[in-house]
C-alpha cells in the first residue's frame, strides 16, 4: 500500500513556487480523503485515483494561495502608518507651511503637493487615517460643510490651520503697494 505522503513526494512537479506548501496542502487533502474513502468501502485511494485528481487540486492550492495574496495586499499598512514615508510627509510640511491661527489650506491640496514632491501617489480624500496621522503629527484641522449639500449626504471638506510659505502677503505702506511676489513691478502711488 502507498500512503498520500509517498506519492505526492515522489511526484515531479514542474512548479518551484511554493513547492513545500503545496506538498503539504495535497498530502492533507489525499490523507483526508483516502480516511473518507477507507471509512465508505474499506479501501485505500489508489496512485492512479490521485494522479486522476492531482492537476486541479494543484491549480485549487495556486488559486487559494493568489486569492489570500491579494487579501494580506489588502490588510497592508496604509502609508501614514510607514515611519519613512511619515517623515517624508512631515519635511514637506515643514518645507512648504507654516502653522497658521485659521484653516488655511485643503487637505486636499496639502496631499496634492505631496504626491506631487515626491512623485507617488497616496490617498488625497480623507479618511479616519489620517485623522489619526494628524493627531500624531500634532496638525489641527476642522471639517467644513457647505449648507447647501449638508442635507445630500456629503462629508464636508477638511481645511488644516496651515499656511503656504510660498505666498507672498501683499505688503501694504502709507504711500504705495508692493507685491513680494513680483520685485520687478514698478513702484505704483496711492492717490490722495
Amino acid at each position: 500500500m502507498l500512503i498520500p505522503e509517498d506519492i505526492i513526494n515522489d511526484y515531479q512537479f514542474n512548479i518551484t513556487t511554493n513547492i513545500n506548501q503545496l506538498k503539504t496542502y495535497l498530502i492533507n487533502h489525499y490523507n483526508a480523503e483516502t480516511l473518507t474513502c477507507y471509512k465508505n468501502s474499506n479501501l485505500f485511494l489508489t496512485k492512479d485515483e490521485i494522479f486522476a485528481t492531482l492537476p486541479n487540486k494543484i491549480i485549487e492550492f495556486y488559486t487559494l494561495n493568489s486569492k489570500n495574496v491579494v487579501k494580506k495586499k489588502e490588510k497592508e499598512k496604509f502609508w501614514t502608518e510607514d515611519e519613512e514615508v511619515l517623515n517624508q510627509f512631515k519635511a514637506y510640511m515643514d518645507l512648504k507651511y507654516v502653522v497658521s491661527e485659521t484653516a488655511d489650506v485643503k487637505f486636499k491640496s496639502l496631499m496634492e503637493g505631496f504626491n506631487e514632491h515626491t512623485s507617488r501617489s497616496y490617498p488625497v480624500t480623507w479618511s479616519k487615517n489620517y485623522d489619526t496621522m494628524c493627531q500624531k503629527l500634532n496638525i489641527k484641522y476642522e471639517k467644513k460643510l457647505d449648507e447647501r449639500f449638508a442635507n445630500k449626504g456629503g462629508n464636508g471638506t477638511c481645511f488644516v490651520f496651515l499656511k503656504s510659505k510660498n505666498k507672498k502677503d501683499i505688503i501694504v505702506t502709507t504711500n504705495h503697494i508692493k507685491p513680494q511676489i513680483f520685485d520687478h513691478i514698478p513702484y505704483i502711488p496711492i492717490s490722495k
